[in-house]
């Protein structure tokens, strides 16, 4: 098959409908540094739930130990101290978060969460309650963070308010959780 040179104008115009014959079969074989297996999701969620009111003492700092795990892929979440550690195998990029309720907080005061990384702060939310006549209030407050994370690290959520008070009851008032949005290779 004798081959024609096309001027660098003929280029920028194929017309495909003149293509004919057969085209070559490319194989991926040769090609390094891609993964045949797609990588595994991890993700984690922690609440409270009906029965969960922790007593929360004033102008104290308190991880938050949820004791129910509604998903958890690789076990990371500890329900006796609150704290997710990532896996073997599962450093990345995380999106972490958590919504906390307080109720019975004094009269007026600060309330903080905070999600922290290795014991830093890593994102949280201050809200100031003002509540006449130490009326009980059901005040949510919620925090997010993203965070590059390694394999045994470890975050946990918190809890500090000025006034005491004391974890509002339900199902999901409460909650930690986080899924991980890029790899490590």
């Amino acid at each position: 098959m004798p081959f024609t040179l096309l001027t660098s104008s003929a280029y920028s115009t194929l017309d495909a409908t003149k293509l004919t014959g057969n085209l070559p079969a490319i194989s991926g074989a040769s090609l390094t540094g891609i993964s045949s297996t797609a990588p595994t999701e991890t993700y984690f969620l922690a609440r409270g739930g009906s029965n969960y009111e922790p007593s929360l003492a004033s102008n104290t700092t308190t991880v938050i130990v949820l004791p129910n795990e509604v998903f958890d892929t690789h076990n990371g979440y500890d329900t006796s101290t609150g704290r997710y550690t990532v896996a073997s195998g599962q450093a990345g990029k995380y999106y972490l978060y958590g919504r906390f309720s307080a109720t019975n907080q004094s009269d007026r005061g600060d309330l903080n969460i905070s999600i922290t990384a290795e014991g830093t702060t890593i994102g949280g939310t201050t809200d100031y309650v003002s509540s006449p006549d130490n009326y009980p209030k059901n005040e949510p407050n919620g925090a997010a963070a993203i965070v590059d994370l390694n394999v045994g690290d470890w975050v946990d959520f918190r809890y500090y308010g000025d006034g005491g008070g004391y974890a509002h009851t339900g199902n999901y008032s409460i909650y930690f959780g986080g899924f991980k949005i890029a790899w490590v290779t």
